[in-house]
């Protein structure tokens, strides 16, 4: 019996830009490196920006659609780490050495997402803003 596949093109979910984001969950993860934070958002992406309209289309009233997008960061907090950043564009304040963070806390919290897309043709999270500041 043969086995047969096309090799597909990659397709950015989103356009490179910046997004209103939702924080929805993150996960402690393990790999040969050791632990990591598994974090899970969901972008409001207007139609234009959409990389896939094929896989992703806006709802009709708000011209928006809402696209999952996922990214990882060291389960390492310090005051400088990509996580400790991303606490604080979530929270809206600086973390403090010895603080304790629950992350139940933050669900749902809103932020801007600054996305690019990767070498790889990949749409990831470069950064996140406070909401505020926009």
């Amino acid at each position: 019996m043969s086995v047969t596949a096309k090799v597909s093109d990659v397709i950015p979910a989103v356009k490179a830009g910046m997004y209103a984001a939702r924080f929805d969950s993150i996960e402690e993860r393990t790999n040969e490196q050791g632990k990591f934070w598994f974090w899970t958002f969901t972008l409001q992406v207007p139609e234009d920006k959409i990389g896939d309209p094929e896989q992703f289309t806006a709802d009709a009233d708000t011209g928006n659609a809402l696209i999952p997008i996922t990214a990882t960061t060291s389960a390492r907090i310090t005051p400088r780490t990509k996580a400790a950043k991303w606490i604080e564009a979530l929270r809206g304040k600086e973390v403090e050495v010895d603080e304790e963070i629950d992350f139940d806390d933050m669900l749902a919290a809103t932020c801007y997402a600054i996305v690019e897309v990767a070498d790889t043709n990949y749409s990831r999270i470069q950064s996140l803003m406070p909401a505020e500041q926009v």
